[in-house]
Formats: C-alpha cells, structure tokens, sequence
C-alpha cells in the first residue's frame, strides 16, 4: 500500500514538474515571439525610411548632391594637402632649428677650445719665464759675488801690507762671522 502511496505521489508530482514546465515553455515562446515581431517591425520601418530616403534623393536634384560631394572630396584634398605640407615643412624647420643649435653649441666649443689653448700657452710661457727670470738673477749674483770677491782681493793686494792684514781679517770675519765672536 504503501508502494501505491509512493507512485501516486511520484505521479502528482511529475504531473505538477510538466506543468510548470510547459508554462515556463509557453513563456519563452511569447518573449521570443515579441522579439521576432520586434526585430520584424524595426526591419520593416528600416526598410521603410530607406525608400523614402531613395524617393527623395531621387526627387531631388541628383545634381545638387553629387556636386556637394564633389566639393566636400575637394576640400578634403585641399585639407590634406595642406595637412602634407606643414608636416614637410615642419619637419624641414625642426632640423634647421637642429642644425642651427649644434652649429652654436660647436661655435661655443670650439672657443672654449681656443681659450683653452691660449691660456695653456700663456701659463707655459709664464712657467719658462719665471724659471728664466730665477736663472737670469741666480746669474747676476754669482756674477755680483765674483765682481765683489774680485774687488776684494784686488783691493788685499793693491793696498798696503797693513791694509791687506785688515782686509784679511775683515774679509774673514764678514766671510765667516764666527771668527770675529768672542767665546764664552
């Protein structure tokens, strides 16, 4: 009995699950039927505007657009044209404006340059100078030294024995200072 409970139930239920589904079903089919005439009337008025469109292109002067046309290709080849030429242009200015700026920076270089070159050899001939200059005056006193030493002892031998043995002993003790010292 209880097996018999058991199918008719199974048996509501089942009938209860087509039910639903065959509603589900028929509800689809009324949104896809609602598209289908939707997307027909949007064809039909589309169709529509298009032989209107065409009716009064064609009852306007077919003239009138076609030069319309013409002028707007032409205008359009102007624009591009000129749209060519400022590019050429453009780019013909930008590499003068390059060249002109690496020509004024290798002018400022190569005075730098020049500069450079100049003042090394100013501080060349200023360092061979100086070291000319010390040699010239290292010349002149021991020239002045021997003229001095000379005179000296033309002096010790032309005077007379007396003054020779001063000039001796002031000789020596401006020579070496130590001689003339007293001890303590």
């Amino acid at each position: 009995m209880e097996r018999r409970a058991d199918k008719q139930i199974a048996r509501q239920e089942d009938a209860l699950v087509r039910a639903v589904v065959r509603v589900w079903k028929a509800h689809e089919r009324g949104q896809l039927l609602e598209r289908v005439q939707n997307a027909k009337l949007l064809r039909q008025t589309w169709e529509a505007w298009k032989r209107r469109l065409l009716s009064f292109a064609q009852r306007c002067q077919i003239h009138v657009t076609s030069s319309a046309l013409q002028v707007w290709h032409k205008r359009l080849a102007t624009q591009q044209g000129a749209n060519a030429f400022a590019l050429q242009y453009a780019n013909a200015q930008l590499q003068f404006r390059i060249l002109y700026r690496w020509r004024v920076q290798l002018r400022v270089h190569l005075k730098r340059f020049r500069q450079a070159r100049i003042a090394d050899k100013f501080f060349v001939v200023r360092r061979a100078w100086r070291i000319w200059v010390d040699k010239a005056e290292v010349r002149g006193r021991e020239k002045r030294l021997r003229e001095w030493n000379n005179e000296k002892a033309r002096k010790l031998i032309a005077g007379t024995p007396e003054q020779c043995l001063i000039g001796m002993l002031w000789g020596l003790r401006v020579l070496a200072p130590q001689f003339g010292k007293k001890r303590h």
